[in-house]
């Protein structure tokens, strides 16, 4: 049962006397204790208020049993406090005295329990960690107490333990069977554990902590208390922090926190989480064959669907600055405030980019909005859409577009974003496409336009040896997609040694994987292909074609070079027959 529905019927259980004794179990720190305090507090029952609590935690014997509740009948206040330590104190004193008087006066630890049957008669007991009690103290000892003081002097017992911390499952199952009346299982939810915890550990930060706490179903209270401890920590003097910020930034943070004090129950590693890119899964997702059923697999998915609800779907060094915090429990301020303050700085970038989620999510999942209304996200995220990537865009504007009507809101987005982008000058600019999102073709004209003037086109051998080490973009894509035929042949015929050996391995390469460069290089293949034909053809003899053949055989290509770039020249016409002579 929940927090709130258990308490309801809490008092009338305890009430009841045919319950002589209740367990309370519960998962560790889902607030079991923290419940029976309440219920005594606003019992006005006279019982529940009087009630004696006693933890087991450590106790070695039912004489330490029951010197600690005759500790705990003393008022719990500052006078009463004081004289609990008094009377402790003085019997343990004059009990060491008599004892080295004469072994008989052993027997006097018995006087001191003479009084615990007047005190417990007709009380409630409460009995806590009963799971970390002392193995020297046997549960059949336990079970002697409680039989003995509900059935000779009527008190009532209430048992409460941590069911998931029960390392002797027999000793519970004992418990339930020989001594039980009643059980109630506790289940604390986690707004209901938020809100205890958050009681004892105010926070500035509360809304977007509970929002991660109940997406990630953490229900430990003491766990929430860590987290919330840690979110203050690390945001500590940050009052500039907005809305937009704390949503990129707590809910990572509670996440890491999770797994960090194992409050999640199959929760992602950390590994999984410092190294997880959605767009990246999303394309493993759809490459991946429908009948797959691999454990792992599914494991990951589940782990992906929890980081996409908490709005995450990257990470960089804020994750990581939040791991070496946990595990170090230091706060390094300098690198705190760089992060925090690059945050602030692009805070319209994750305002848009939530409202982005959003119109997506509405656009999918929400069948019953009107066209209207849809557009009337469509019309603001479209407003703040220029501080979003190209590739976002160029999916906002193909979505936004299909809607009845929605066309001039995204062509007008559109517009907006391209006039931003071309008001920054850039120094540097690269257009990597290599997860092949598609682009819209003005964006994709912007990108090429400023990464030739960033990075004039190089000539082609410039570019095929950039290539060939593995660091090209737009200057070396356009260099190819330029290329033609002559200017290959010229190329190859300008080279020597080295130069030659790496322009035409990687052309050779390039040409064996044409299809995966298509998009990229255009015909720049088939134009490489066209100059080596061409330079056999013109001299067959020389030392440059006969390279050309021998690097084609190798590739395994050689039949390329037999192939003609222009109509086969007609076969000559046989000779006229000699006519016959006369």
């Amino acid at each position: 049962m929940s927090l709130a529905i258990t308490k309801t019927n809490f008092e009338q259980l305890i009430d009841d006397r045919d319950n002589g004794v209740i367990a309370l179990s519960g998962k560790w720190g889902s607030g079991k204790s923290h419940m029976w305090r309440e219920v005594q507090k606003d019992s006005t029952n006279d019982a529940i208020k009087n009630a004696l609590y006693v933890s087991l935690f450590g106790v070695k014997d039912i004489l330490q049993l029951k010197m600690k509740i005759v500790q705990s009948a003393v008022p719990n206040s500052k006078t009463g406090h004081v004289a609990r330590e008094v009377i402790t104190s003085a019997w343990r004193e004059s009990s060491k005295f008599l004892k080295t008087l004469h072994p008989g006066f052993a027997a006097i630890d018995e006087i001191a329990l003479l009084a615990v049957p007047a005190i417990l008669r007709n009380r409630v007991i409460v009995i806590d960690d009963i799971e970390r009690k002392h193995v020297a103290l046997s549960i059949d000892e336990v079970m002697g107490f409680i039989d003995e003081f509900t059935q000779v002097y009527d008190s009532r017992i209430l048992l409460i333990l941590n069911s998931d911390q029960l390392d002797d499952k027999a000793m519970w199952d004992k418990l339930r069977e020989k001594v039980i009346d009643h059980e109630i299982a506790l289940e604390t939810t986690p707004a209901e554990a938020f809100g205890i915890a958050i009681g004892e550990e105010p926070s500035p930060y509360a809304s977007h902590i509970q929002g991660a706490v109940e997406t990630c179903k953490i229900s430990n209270i003491r766990i929430i208390q860590k987290i919330i401890r840690s979110v203050n920590r690390l945001f500590d003097g940050r009052a500039d922090l907005d809305d937009e910020v704390l949503q990129r930034a707590v809910p990572s943070t509670v996440l890491m926190c999770a797994i960090h004090y194992r409050g999640l129950e199959d929760g992602p590693s950390v590994d999984f989480v410092l190294n997880f890119n959605g767009v990246i899964h999303a394309m493993e997702e759809r490459q991946r064959p429908p009948d797959a059923n691999d454990e792992e697999v599914a494991k990951e998915k589940r782990w992906a669907e929890l980081l996409e609800s908490l709005s995450i779907r990257v990470c960089d060094e804020y994750e990581h600055m939040v791991v070496a915090f946990l595990k170090s429990g230091l706060r390094i301020e300098a690198e705190v405030k760089a992060i925090l303050d690059r945050y602030v700085a692009e805070k319209d970038t994750f305002g848009a980019e939530e409202l982005c989620r959003r119109f997506h999510e509405l656009n999918m999942w929400h069948p019953s909005l009107t066209v209207a209304e849809l557009l009337v996200e469509a019309t603001a995220v479209a407003q703040v859409a220029r501080t979003l990537d190209g590739y976002t865009v160029s999916s906002l504007h193909e979505t936004i577009s299909e809607l009845p009507g929605g066309a001039p809101i995204a062509d007008a987005m559109l517009a907006d974003w391209l006039r931003a982008f071309n008001a920054v000058a850039r120094a540097e600019f690269r257009h990597d496409s290599f997860f092949r999102r598609p682009l819209h073709p003005e964006i994709m004209a912007a990108f090429i336009a400023t990464e030739r003037r960033v990075h004039p086109t190089p000539s082609l051998v410039d570019a095929c040896l950039k290539i060939a080490s593995d660091s090209w973009g737009g200057g070396e894509r356009a260099a190819l997609q330029e290329a033609t035929p002559e200017s290959y042949e010229n190329a190859i015929k300008s080279l020597a040694g080295e130069d030659l050996r790496k322009f035409m391995r990687e052309n050779l390469d390039l040409y064996v994987r044409r299809s995966g460069y298509e998009t990229d290089f255009g015909d720049a293949m088939e134009n490489f292909a066209k100059a080596c034909r061409s330079i056999c053809r013109q001299d067959e003899s020389s030392r440059l074609s006969r390279l050309i053949r021998v690097l084609f055989v190798h590739a395994k290509v050689a039949s390329v070079l037999d192939v003609h770039d222009w109509p086969r020249p007609m076969e000559a016409e046989p000779a006229a027959a000699t006519p016959p002579v006369a």
